[in-house]
């Protein structure tokens, strides 16, 4: 994906060729890393316009970024822990994807996913 894309940008571009967002049609969204429902709901859109626009690969393309599981055998989407720009955003199973949004309220089995898949190096180590 080109790095210059913006949230604001993607919408601009796929408003010029008429695509229109998803609708949101869960429970709204606790805030997560200091970012609001909107916010994160706004990136998932802007994810979504950009595969539409061919800027991003689908999520379901890629094996999960933390454990390696291919699609074949789980869910693929995207998380992310900025939703402020368009960088940040990585494939990962729903498994790996629930532990790491519940790091904080249960530690356990987050730790398990760092013992087993972490050599020091990966990005989901260093998550606060």
């Amino acid at each position: 994906m080109n790095e210059e894309m913006t949230i604001e940008s993607i919408f601009m571009l796929a408003a010029k060729r008429s695509l229109k967002p998803r609708a949101w049609t869960w429970k709204p969204l606790q805030t997560y890393n200091g970012f609001t429902h909107d916010q994160r709901v706004l990136k998932w859109q802007a994810i979504y316009l950009g595969i539409q626009l061919g800027l991003i690969t689908p999520a379901e393309d890629y094996n999960c970024d933390i454990c390696g599981t291919s699609p074949n055998h789980a869910t693929i989407s995207f998380h992310s822990e900025d939703y402020s720009s368009m960088t940040g955003h990585f494939p990962l199973c729903q498994s790996c994807h629930t532990r790491i949004h519940r790091r904080f309220t249960n530690p356990i089995p987050w730790g398990e996913i760092l013992d087993k898949y972490g050599d020091g190096s990966k990005w989901f180590e260093r998550l606060k």
